[in-house]
């Protein structure tokens, strides 16, 4: 098994972290991968921190035009298009690799080997390194259905870079599922993965997110991008949902979801707009009135913002 070749990608824009990010990846236990860096035409010096480590694993390129964080998902896939093996993980450039995790993933591929999809127990660390929180532990296998039920639920917090892919099964599906900004390509790209044979959960911390004020996921801006993003994460479930599976526990979780669908999108869209209200100001209600039927969220979800957005000042008053 440790002929198994990994390739650890970094689609990198920010040199703030990517010295911790390298070093994490070069210190694996598991010997054998390849570290894949991608420059998305940064302004910041991205080849100075790569130029710093001598280790012929490593491979940098530099695209010749920024992807930029809209269409960030485009880098990943790049990312992808240059990796030689036949596991992929896509890292953030201010997240780290556990030295288990590689070691970790090629003993499961070992005992399930016809796996096309892995996913590593997640720390979850600040600006100075500091572990804040751990995700929630997961059954070592879930099928896709139960991977997207339980995210929808919010019992699962993950981030693009704690899976890890089958490289052949990811390309046939065409590679990361694109949406702007990423909003949900990483949710929606593990169900594609785990749609295989399941996916198999690390029973130890393999993968630490760095969640800090810069990321996209905790930034209050683009967020009609974001909304629009809801949109077509909503109309990729429809088609999704739209054929029965054959294993009988995957069919309740289909019904769950059907049932459900109105409600978790009138919240996820009512979440995505009191982001912007937070960052902005409670009067920019009227314009998400006025475009709702645009981008296919209710009068409820504008409630469900308001809510959130009152949750939110009472939480800064106290």
């Amino acid at each position: 098994m440790h002929n198994l070749l990994f390739s650890i990608t970094i689609p990198a824009y920010k040199r703030l972290f990517l010295y911790e990010a390298i070093d994490s990846c070069l210190a694996q236990t598991y010997k054998n991968f390849e570290l894949i860096i991608v420059d998305d035409a940064s302004p910041e010096d991205i080849k100075g921190i790569v130029d710093r480590f001598d280790d012929q694993r490593i491979r940098y390129y530099r695209n010749e035009k920024n992807c930029g964080a809209i269409n960030v998902v485009d880098n990943w896939n790049i990312c992808l298009s240059y990796a030689r093996g036949e596991y992929i993980i896509c890292m953030g450039d201010d997240d780290r690799l556990l030295p288990c995790c590689l070691e970790e993933y090629a003993r499961l591929i070992e005992e399930y080997p016809e796996i096309g999809l892995l996913h590593g127990w997640t720390e979850i660390i600040d600006e100075h390194s500091q572990i804040t929180e751990l995700s929630a532990p997961r059954p070592l296998w879930e099928s896709a259905y139960s991977v997207a039920w339980n995210r929808w639920e919010n019992r699962h917090h993950q981030y693009i870079g704690d899976w890890c892919f089958e490289i052949e099964w990811l390309r046939k599906q065409g590679g990361f599922y694109k949406l702007p900004l990423a909003w949900s390509s990483d949710d929606i790209t593990a169900i594609i993965g785990a749609l295989k044979n399941g996916v198999v959960n690390s029973q130890k911390p393999c993968f630490q997110y760095r969640n800090h004020s810069s990321t996209i996921t905790t930034n209050g801006g683009n967020s009609s991008i974001k909304v629009d993003a809801v949109r077509m994460e909503r109309e990729w479930f429809e088609k999704f949902l739209a054929k029965e599976p054959m294993d009988k526990l995957d069919c309740i979780y289909r019904k769950m979801f059907l049932n459900n669908m109105q409600k978790h999108f009138e919240r996820k869209y009512g979440t995505t707009i009191a982001w912007d209200l937070n960052s902005n100001n409670i009067f920019r209600i009227f314009r998400y009135y006025r475009f709702r039927k645009e981008y296919g969220y209710t009068r409820r979800a504008l409630g469900y913002a308001i809510q959130s957005w009152i949750r939110y000042k009472i939480k800064c008053i106290f």
